[in-house]
């Protein structure tokens, strides 16, 4: 919990630095605009007479604007964040765009924008894993490029077991539209001391906004018991390619 707390507060100044850094520059670049878009109107005042009212009312706006969002959207993701430390080991951004939060169940999640993808990884001997930093995660995560899908699940497709757990997820986190895949490491894949057997995910897109942290928490538990059965119940070894 320590551990998390920290990461938490790491992230949470590390957006907003970003933030800061972000309007310096756009803040630079519109003054630079401004004042040459004033150069053009006193160079050739009849051909820009409107300049000068663009560069007091619409540019400063749009900048006042570009802000307001970014602040909404910095404070909306953080106090995403807040609402799950309880149980998150950790939390980080991964190549400077993605932010990966690990839970305590095993579960790893990486958001962008209003997509979500939850994971559930393998240990090289197929157990489930349970990584404990973004690091092993995303460790994890490359190893997946290897692997191919072996069951898919959308609301026509796959075990209808399957799919009536995933609507219901879906349905009680508000997102708009779900599937699920479980994939596997070809046995021609090269031996690896760290890549993951199979890994199963679930995707959930166009969850509103407004929605609360809290119900996301609430379902942690039971998306990483739908993403394990997938491997266990819906697509279990022997079968795969049964339901495809």
């Amino acid at each position: 919990m320590g551990a998390a707390t920290d990461a938490v507060e790491v992230l949470e100044e590390r957006i907003r630095r970003r933030s800061r850094g972000f309007f310096v520059s756009v803040g630079a670049l519109t003054a630079v605009a401004a004042g040459l878009m004033i150069w053009v109107s006193t160079e050739a005042p009849k051909t820009a007479s409107w300049v000068p009212y663009y560069v007091v009312t619409v540019v400063p706006g749009s900048f006042i604007l570009l802000v307001w969002v970014m602040r909404r959207g910095e404070a909306r993701t953080i106090g995403f964040v807040r609402r799950l430390r309880l149980r998150l080991r950790d939390v980080g951004v991964h190549r400077g765009t993605r932010l990966v939060l690990v839970f305590d169940n095993g579960l790893v999640c990486t958001l962008g924008g209003s997509m979500m993808w939850m994971w559930l990884f393998s240990t090289p001997a197929g157990t489930p894993a349970s990584p404990a930093r973004v690091r092993d995660a995303m460790q994890m995560r490359r190893g997946f490029w290897r692997m191919r899908a072996i069951g898919i699940v959308q609301p026509k497709r796959g075990p209808e077991d399957a799919r009536r757990e995933l609507t219901a997820i879906r349905e009680r986190v508000g997102a708009k539209r779900a599937m699920a895949a479980l994939y596997e490491r070809p046995t021609t894949a090269p031996a690896s001391p760290v890549a993951p057997a199979w890994a199963s995910a679930a995707l959930f897109a166009g969850t509103p906004s407004n929605v609360d942290p809290s119900r996301w928490a609430a379902e942690l538990d039971a998306v990483r018991a739908f993403l394990e059965r997938l491997r266990t119940e819906h697509y279990p070894p022997g079968l795969h390619g049964s339901h495809r």
